[in-house]
């Protein structure tokens, strides 16, 4: 069914030279972008974003370079064009030009044959009676059909006295959750777009009843479905009414979650608040009014527990192990399975050949289909082969075996499955020595080859954390910009819940002189409580014990600053060498170069390098060491 919006866009873009822009406003996060530029083909619009943008010629840059990419064809003779094609990517240089030569410049290059998109009026840098300007140009001296996109309710009220003399036509976009979910489901693995768009009817209401109209968390709701789906046993997913109640508990949650209303220590004492009820606590709890907003849905379900679910929502770890085992621990249990295979093969001497046989049988397919993919049961499956192989059982090697585990490890890292560390420093204690209450069958005769297996499913899933890399360094770049405390929490702070990277070495994995740039762009304000973050991640001996493999980075970070430090001059060279942290010039000073040392001017007691005599001079600052 067409939208008022497309109804509206279809009748404007069919008049030439309109006079008049139109504005797209809406709720956060309801799609506006999306829905306005999927009424365009990519021939019939230019779309330009406004973010960051300080400058009318740098808008003008961009249209050009839209309208006329190789703007070097034009006959040359306008002042050569005052080289305006500095960088044909967009980067015009028009400074040069005079108001004349621009204008012929422009009419030469710029043809109003598409639709014009500006996205995010909010977001420019220019003020905002310049930029209402420049738009009202294109649209009254260029002849073009503009549309502008504003994500801010209050830049609408700001600019509500003028915006009538740009705008002939303010359109509201509605939250269009039914066209974005059938988007979403595409963007995951196709194994999984059947059972997503049978269970689309639900995810939608559900979305709905939680009163959240963002298509943002949508997508994340659709994509943390699919993971989910990819860690369930093949019976539970064969079992849709239970499938069913588990999407119901995930996707309520979710959405709180991310919306930032149920906190983990909410979900924690989820349990907890259900139990007071039965003993006449009548005290309405938040939790309880997060169940009373949805209907046929059952918040305090036991299905999953309380641990995973933290584990999914907070620490992004979705164990297939642990969803599996709470599942088959749940109400529904003995609907689903007596005992996992491995756990029968362990006792085959209390059991019957053919009951023994039947679990060899399914544990084999389980090894063949790479189902298994929790460490613990990976292990007790890998030992059991092992020892199958060593008492002659079946007709492998336990060097065969050892290879074959290996190979089932990688295949699940290759494709993606195979669960990343988790954060804590001890993790591989859950599963090391025995899993579920139950040794590993390690015989002396096979141990090396098992002890070598382990190790490289430990190193495995330590990759795929690292593998996320490029992902963590984008959270951890906004928040060195917008929120240096959390920039703390993640990297640094001395924190027990084992909620960010204090004793992972990511940061190893990052481009140091990056990693620079981004600090040095941050907010002034924020780059002591970034040193500060530092300073205590490599505290108490750590970048030589846990973080000892980020210890060589650490070493070039102090190199690089101290080389930033010598490229400025003034104040500015002082501030970077007073932000760089504390626990690099104890670790790293031996490794400076001498004459880099003298250039900056720093004092020796005692064999021991103290901060830059400029501190010393300038009086009143706080000292480097």
């Amino acid at each position: 069914m067409p939208s008022a919006l497309g109804d509206y866009i279809g009748y404007y873009r069919t008049l030439s030279k309109p006079g008049y822009a139109v504005l797209v406003t809406g709720e956060w996060g309801v799609g506006k972008t999306y829905q306005v530029l999927k009424l365009f083909e990519e021939d019939e619009r230019y779309y330009i974003s406004l973010f960051g943008i300080g400058s009318i010629e740098q808008i003008d840059a961009e249209v050009v370079a839209l309208c006329n990419p190789v703007l070097s064809r034009l006959s040359v003779g306008i002042e050569q064009a005052g080289q305006a094609a500095n960088n044909l990517g967009g980067g015009f240089v028009f400074s040069s030009l005079s108001s004349a030569a621009f204008n012929a410049v422009f009419k030469k290059s710029v043809n109003p044959d598409r639709v014009l998109i500006f996205d995010g009026l909010e977001r420019s840098l220019l003020d905002m009676g310049d930029l209402l300007g420049v738009i009202n140009q294109y649209v009254e001296h260029h002849g073009f059909c503009v549309i502008v996109i504003a994500h801010d309710k209050k830049i609408i009220d700001d600019i509500s006295s003028v915006k009538e003399k740009v705008f002939g036509q303010t359109l509201r976009v509605e939250l269009k959750a039914d066209d974005a979910y059938d988007a979403f489901i595409l963007l995951v693995d196709s194994k999984y777009r059947d059972i997503l768009t049978r269970l689309k009817s639900l995810i939608v209401d559900i979305f709905f009843m939680s009163e959240n109209n963002s298509l943002r968390v949508l997508r994340h709701v659709v994509e943390d479905i699919a993971r989910l789906l990819s860690c369930l046993s093949k019976k539970i997913v064969n079992d849709y009414d239970l499938v069913v109640d588990l999407v119901k508990l995930h996707v309520s949650l979710n959405v709180e979650v991310r919306a930032g209303v149920v906190t983990e220590g909410i979900l924690k004492n989820r349990y907890q608040d259900k139990r007071n009820k039965y003993i006449g606590d009548k005290t309405k709890t938040l939790i309880d009014e997060v169940n009373d907003k949805y209907i046929d849905v059952d918040v305090f379900n036991t299905v999953l527990s309380n641990k995973t679910l933290c584990s999914m929502f907070f620490l992004g770890c979705y164990d297939a192990s642990s969803i599996n085992s709470d599942v088959e621990n749940s109400i529904y249990g003995d609907q689903i399975v007596a005992d996992a295979p491995w756990k029968i093969v362990s006792s085959f001497d209390e059991l019957a050949d053919d009951v023994v046989q039947e679990a060899v049988d399914e544990m084999e397919r389980q090894f063949i289909n790479r189902e298994v993919t929790g460490s613990g049961e990976m292990l007790h499956m890998f030992s059991l082969k092992m020892m199958m192989a060593d008492k002659n059982v079946v007709s492998e090697t336990v060097g065969d075996i050892k290879d074959q585990c290996k190979e089932y490890v990688l295949s699940l890292y290759n494709s993606g499955i195979l669960p990343p560390r988790e954060k804590s420093y001890s993790w591989v204690d859950s599963f090391t020595r025995s899993y579920d209450g139950v040794g590993y069958w390690v015989n002396d005769s096979y141990s090396a080859e098992f002890i070598e297996v382990f190790h490289y499913l430990v190193d495995s899933r330590e990759k795929a954390l690292f593998n996320q890399s490029n992902v963590i360094w984008k959270d951890l770049k906004d928040k060195m910009y917008n929120d240096p405390s959390g920039f703390m929490d993640l990297i640094g702070a001395n924190k027990t819940d084992e909620a960010g990277y204090q004793l992972i070495p990511i940061l190893s994995y990052i481009e140091v002189e990056e990693f620079i740039d981004a600090w040095m762009t941050a907010p002034v304000n924020n780059w002591r409580d970034i040193s500060s973050a530092l300073s205590i991640r490599y505290s108490h001996g750590r970048i030589n014990d846990e973080l000892k493999d980020e210890r060589e980075w650490a070493k070039n970070l102090y190199i690089h600053l101290l080389d930033r430090s010598q490229n400025e001059v003034g104040l500015k060279s002082l501030r970077i060498q007073r932000i760089i942290p504390l626990e690099l010039y104890n670790c790293f000073s031996k490794y400076k170069n001498l004459v880099l040392f003298k250039s900056l001017n720093f004092e020796f007691i005692d064999g021991k390098t103290l901060r830059p005599l400029a501190t010393l001079i300038l009086g009143g600052g706080r000292p480097m060491l």
